[in-house]
């Protein structure tokens, strides 16, 4: 499952500026569609919140 940048922040529980911080810095980086929107697996997310200790808003 892929989630936008919009649902990932909501599932991490973080601003949506971080995740594009993130991906500049190279630690957590999406797949992009033709047109250039990122997408994040919701695996990849899952591990970030796991191992970053996240709290994962409900």
């Amino acid at each position: 499952m892929k989630l936008s940048i919009k649902e990932a922040a909501n599932f991490l529980g973080v601003a949506i500026s971080i995740l594009r911080r993130w991906d500049k810095e190279g630690k957590l980086v999406p797949e992009r569609t033709v047109g250039g929107h990122r997408r994040y697996s919701a695996t990849c997310c899952d591990m970030s919140a796991t191992c970053c200790n996240f709290k994962r808003i409900a």
